[in-house]
């Protein structure tokens, strides 16, 4: 590690820069000002159950800093994530301090790439697991960063992974990725052989730590049925293998924005045509094309790791922390091309990551103040007619996409993902968020499992339609209140 004291200007140079890039990166989501999803559960509940999801480091690191050591966790936005601002900045840090020490220069976008991705925007929407999420990304980071050759470096390595396990499994992923790009660093530094060993002792730093958090941590604290289990090793494993690793790769459909895919092909095709010219005036060009290879290998596992193995795999963009090292390959490649001479091209994957970052705060703003603006209609019908303090209400359907997010949501699949309207659980907290305290509240898995009741009391009972409008309708049944999001009963019972 760095002693922060200790540090030269070159270094504190670094330092200026990426905090200034993580920042301007996170600000819009710090602006934005929202509860994101399991937020509206977490500060409504104060218990965040991370540890019964394998994840005990999360909830003990929050306690610590929210100084809520017992009983109820505490809301303390935007300081976490004003805090994961830092833990970026660390990150970028720590591995450009890496590549000095490993090949005698660093690389200021190469690490800026590592911290602003587009897919980690999810992860730091949360004002109660940012954090945590981020922290899990910094000790992988830290992992992969130890010196090298030594047994002590060897097994610290293990033990930062089971500690970036232990605040977010997804995060131990971003390791693959990093070795991804040192095959690329390596290419033409060392021989085959020796960067078949390198790679070799990588994976079983991987393998075994992610051995010991399953048979320790996840052991011990692990309370969620479901989510850890494995395919069967049936006729069908291989097509359920498959159709998983095509769920990992839909949420790189952010591409699908003719623009962003207009700025990097720009710079795929320049790098790969100063790459390839390098390649053919040098005498290893077997050895560079192999680690090409090897390292876009390597960045493919990298995308789902061993989740690819789960029956019901979380495939999200938030689960996918090492997506956007693919931008650092062209920089890498016309870097050692050019000898280290800059290029402004390599400020296209910056200048698309903050771009993504400001139109999605914008998206998350919009399309919130558009849902509480929607829960107050309801509110405003409910308490006019009297019925939501006696009845329970039950929230169904997905409100509409706010008018001022339509165009950009439109425009990009990952913020389309992430800046949805409420549905399901942050729809019904949202309604106890604004008073409607009778509102049912259910996980997604638990609440389909209710669709034939909610068939049963709006489409084959009498109901008394409370409010019905372009946006909702409101009906009561003999028992119950339902809302219907963007939805009347007429269109609901007809689509059931």
């Amino acid at each position: 590690m760095i002693n922060i004291h200790e540090i030269d200007t070159h270094q504190k140079r670094d330092l200026s820069y990426f905090f200034t890039i993580a920042l301007i990166f996170v600000y819009p989501i710090i602006h934005s000002n929202i509860y994101f999803r399991d937020d509206l559960a977490r500060v409504a509940d104060g218990f965040p159950r991370w540890e019964k999801i394998g994840r005990p480091l999360a909830t003990y690191v929050y306690r610590v800093f929210s100084i809520s050591l017992g009983g109820k966790i505490l809301d303390i936005a935007p300081l976490t994530q004003i805090a994961s601002i830092f833990v970026l900045t660390l990150t970028a840090f720590v591995y450009n301090e890496y590549i000095k020490r490993e090949f005698q220069h660093g690389m200021l976008f190469v690490s800026s790439v590592l911290t602003i991705s587009p897919f980690l925007l999810g992860n730091l929407s949360y004002k109660f697991d940012s954090l945590g999420m981020v922290l899990g990304l910094f000790f992988a980071t830290l992992a992969f960063c130890q010196i090298f050759k030594n047994k002590n470096g060897f097994i610290k390595s293990i033990v930062l992974l089971i500690v970036a396990l232990s605040l977010y499994q997804p995060m131990i992923n971003f390791f693959l990725g990093l070795l991804s790009l040192e095959i690329l660093l390596l290419d033409d530094e060392i021989n085959l052989s020796k960067i078949i060993k390198k790679v070799s002792v990588r994976i079983s730093q991987y393998l075994i730590s992610l051995i010991v958090y399953q048979f320790t941590i996840n052991e011990y604290f692990y309370r969620h049925p479901g989510r850890d289990t494995l395919i069967p090793i049936d006729s069908n494993f291989f097509d359920k293998i498959f159709i998983n690793a095509t769920d990992f790769f839909k949420p790189l459909l952010f591409l699908d924005n003719k623009s962003i895919m207009l700025f990097f092909a720009f710079l795929f095709i320049w790098a790969l045509s100063i790459w390839a010219f390098d390649v053919f005036k040098k005498e290893n060009k077997s050895q560079r094309i192999t680690c090409l290879f090897l390292a876009l290998l390597f960045y493919i596992v990298s995308i789902f790791g061993p989740m690819i193995l789960l029956k019901e795999p979380i495939a999200m963009p938030r689960t996918i922390p090492s997506f956007y090292l693919f931008a650092a390959f062209p920089i890498i490649l016309t870097f050692k091309a050019r000898n280290g001479r800059f290029s402004y091209m390599w400020t296209i994957p910056i200048i698309v990551s903050l771009g993504i970052s400001y139109q999605y705060g914008v998206a998350l703003k919009n399309q919130f103040d558009y849902d509480m603006n929607t829960v107050n209609l309801i509110q405003a019908d409910l308490l006019r007619s009297g019925t939501h303090d006696d009845y329970p209400v039950y929230i169904i359907g997905q409100n509409k996409v706010a008018p001022q997010s339509k165009t950009i949501i439109e425009h990009n699949s990952l913020i389309r993902r992430n800046a949805r309207p409420m549905l399901g659980y942050s729809a019904e907290k949202m309604f106890q968020s604004a008073g409607v305290y009778n509102t049912q509240f259910s996980w997604d898995s638990e609440f389909y499992l209710k669709d034939p009741d909610f068939i049963e009391s709006l489409c084959k009972t009498p109901v008394t339609t409370i409010s019905e409008n372009s946006l909702y309708g409101i009906y009561k049944s003999s028992n119950s209140v339902y809302v219907l999001l963007n939805n009347n009963v007429k269109q609901f019972c007809s689509s059931n």
